[in-house]
């Protein structure tokens, strides 16, 4: 058998040698680059913090102070849901760690000298509202490394009379409010900070039909201040993204969902400001470890990217604040939910990154977007993929990672069933097999007789020998190797064995070739985690 597959190697050595040296050097740019630009919405990350100390799922939220005076010292918090909060330079550093229970979510805006921060305390079912100078601001926490949220700074804890889950902050019609949102259910509780009350409530899935009470919280959400609007993620049942009027409480749209380009939970939602009133909204999508970018005025979807190292975000953070020489169109903190072996912490990206990446466009680009708008066409872009890495011409150019790729969005985003997926996939590759076989039939004498091939002639006999001897065995390893596809039928072909037998054998090897991809499609998040 070992000498079999090496002899069946050669095969790939004679057929590469057919063409020019341009055309080699054009199918190993195609083959080992052209896939690599299918990951380019991965971004890297510039800093992390130091981890929690609470062991499991203990970070959760993040919010960014930009110190104006020194963009170098500004700040960032950071919520450990098991014991209180921690402060961050903006390099990850941990200034200070102030115990105060479990502090679920943070969130925090600057009025004239001040700071003002507000949590959710799950401990004490409390908003907590602090106020700080804003002046000497970093001092104070590198000062005050334990405790630096005392008793003695200006501030309220406000009894919800509910258990509370995530919040944020904002200004509507001029009035500082907050967005207080309750664990295991569906009421989000607005409040005036200035009278320090409850003036309104909204109930995250009165929209919806049958929707259980319990199960379906709202836990990140954001004020978009300009745009009088409050963007609301509620986890549980098909999780959506939905944004409000933010003075009348009254629902504008769903947003998004798990049945559009939701993957998992929605969580963290944060406003990138390009102008007063336009820039993006970038939500966590949990369970693809994904981050999606909407319109901020039309809501629409952008795209989605994801973090290098980063899984499983719950909160985050963005500013377009410029850092001069660090980050020259602002940063970026988000959770990460993994962060083996160490204890979950923080990372903080170049929005630069990000928005550099959203300006790439590629052809795959141009087809998901076919898919989306086309769903019952969108199979056949895996029919024709399917053929076009199988056939022996197109075999050079287009890698099997782009039929991959392809099927495991139709998948996750349910365009189309894996049963769809699959028929379509193996009916393009037995029909790039069977078009190979035919070339090999018709221009196989002319390929024998090519002088590259008369100097290897005892190479050729024994490549001959080895279909002969093993047959389905050959015929298989060339179905399941990518680097063989293209050229195990057509030099079946070329060497004119019998087709019956052929067509049986690849029938079967196109099976087993479908059924690997049924599973490749199916452990995605698994194999994703490893780019």
């Amino acid at each position: 058998m070992t000498s079999m597959v090496t002899h069946y190697l050669s095969v790939l050595d004679i057929a590469t040698k057919f063409k020019s040296y341009l055309l080699k050097a054009i199918f190993m740019i195609a083959l080992f680059f052209h896939p690599l630009s299918l990951f380019a919405d991965k971004v890297d990350y510039v800093y992390e913090t130091k981890p929690v100390s609470s062991i499991g799922d203990a970070a959760d939220d993040p919010a960014i102070w930009f110190n104006r005076a020194d963009p170098t010292k500004s700040l960032i918090f950071g919520t450990d849901k098991r014991k209180g909060i921690h402060v961050y330079d903006l390099y990850g550093k941990e200034l200070s760690f102030s115990e105060l229970g479990a502090t679920n979510n943070i969130d925090l805006r600057v009025i004239d000298k001040n700071v003002h921060i507000i949590i959710s305390n799950r401990s004490s079912g409390t908003l907590g509202y602090w106020i700080f100078p804003k002046s000497g601001l970093y001092e104070y926490f590198l000062e005050n490394p334990s405790d630096a949220f005392s008793e003695n700074i200006n501030h309220y804890h406000l009894d919800a009379n509910m258990d509370v889950y995530g919040v944020c902050i904002g200004f509507v019609n001029g009035r500082l409010s907050a967005a207080l949102t309750e664990e295991e259910g569906p009421t989000v509780q607005m409040w005036d900070l200035t009278i320090k009350e409850v003036i309104g409530t909204i109930d995250v899935i009165s929209d919806e039909e049958d929707a259980p009470r319990t199960g379906n919280e709202a836990e990140g959400c954001v004020f978009d201040d300009e745009n009088n609007h409050l963007l609301i993620s509620r986890e549980g049942s098909r999780g959506y993204l939905k944004a409000y009027e933010s003075d009348t409480l009254k629902m504008i749209k769903v947003v998004d969902s798990r049945d559009d380009k939701i993957v998992g939970d929605p969580e963290g939602v944060a406003i990138y400001k390009t102008s007063d009133t336009e820039g993006y909204v970038i939500l966590s999508s949990q369970g693809g470890n994904e981050f999606n970018l909407y319109d901020r005025k039309s809501f629409d979807f952008i795209r989605k990217f994801k973090i290098n190292s980063v899984q499983d975000t719950d909160g985050l953070d963005v500013t377009s604040e410029t850092i001069e020489g660090i980050f020259p169109k602002g940063f970026l903190v988000v959770q990460d939910g993994i962060n083996l072996p160490s204890n979950q912490n923080f990372k903080v990206v170049s929005m630069e990154e990000v928005l550099k990446k959203k300006t790439e466009r590629s052809w795959l680009d141009s087809l998901k977007e076919f898919s989306v708008n086309n769903p019952l066409l969108a199979p056949l872009i895996i029919t024709l993929l399917g053929f076009l890495e199988s056939f022996v011409i197109s075999g050079f150019f287009f890698p099997s990672l782009l039929l991959y790729l392809m099927a495991v969005f139709l998948f996750l985003e349910g365009i189309s069933g894996l049963f769809f997926i699959t028929l379509c996939g193996y009916i393009g590759s037995f029909l790039g097999d069977q078009s190979s076989y035919l070339m090999g039939r018709i221009y196989g004498t002319k390929a024998l007789n090519w002088n590259f091939i008369k100097k290897r002639q005892k190479q050729v006999d024994k490549v001959k020998q080895t279909f002969d001897k093993y047959e389905f065995t050959a015929i298989l390893i060339g179905r399941m190797t990518p680097s063989l596809r293209p050229f195990s039928p057509f030099f079946v072909g070329v060497f004119k064995l019998n087709y019956q037998r052929f067509l049986l054998f690849d029938l079967i090897a196109c099976s087993v070739w479908a059924s690997g991809l049924v599973l490749l499609v199916v452990l995605w998040d698994y194999i994703a985690s490893f780019f």
